[in-house]
């Protein structure tokens, strides 16, 4: 859990489901995952020790540009979510909703948002969009925030608009810039730019 609040939930496809405008709704984990989520080096160091197969997630505006997310996960012994079940989900939405809301309330949401919860996310995210930027260029950063996430040459290219013969001469530029040959590499020296 440190390190996923340190920063790698910049990599988790949930919070980039929010950050791309999802708005409020019932969502299965297979729909707001990259196409090769479980490939990634995110998934492979950190998302599989969650011993999660599955996922379920509530979006909860809760006003002031907030979001709330719930997430129903499922470990192996359980099995995935069933159509059923995500239907049972969906049904059950509008009191998980206000129960949500209200508790929020409760709890005094700008007392959340302040302090030193927020300087540690500004730092993050000052980190994330400046990382190896002194031999990366800003295509380059993307492309290699895009393959951290986990997805494939295609769907990266398809997302920057570019070819993914293209997309994979980058990929090749980006290893030999920041000299590391791999997505594993690549991954261990973001996590420790992170850490620095």
């Amino acid at each position: 859990m440190d390190q996923y609040l340190a920063g790698t939930y910049l990599l988790d496809p949930v919070y980039h489901a929010f950050m791309g405008g999802a708005p409020p709704g019932v969502y299965p984990f297979q729909d707001i995952a990259p196409d090769e989520f479980t490939q990634s080096e995110y998934y492979k160091s950190h998302y599989v020790r969650t011993g999660l197969i599955d996922e379920v997630c509530y979006f909860i505006a809760l006003g002031d540009g907030a979001m709330l997310v719930l997430s129903h996960g499922r470990a192996a012994d359980s099995g995935a979510f069933t159509a059923e079940d995500i239907s049972r989900l969906r049904r059950i939405e509008p009191v998980v909703r206000a129960t949500a809301i209200s508790y929020w309330t409760a709890l005094g949401k700008a007392r959340l948002l302040q302090g030193e919860a927020a300087s540690v996310n500004q730092k993050v995210r000052h980190t994330l969009e400046h990382f190896a930027s002194d031999v990366l260029t800003k295509r380059e950063r993307q492309l290699v925030m895009l393959m951290l996430r986990g997805h494939s040459t295609k769907s990266t290219a398809a997302v920057m608009g570019i070819a993914p013969g293209t997309a994979r001469i980058h990929r090749q530029s980006v290893y030999a810039k920041l000299g590391v040959s791999s997505q594993a590499e690549l991954f261990s020296l973001f996590i420790d730019t992170l850490r620095h």
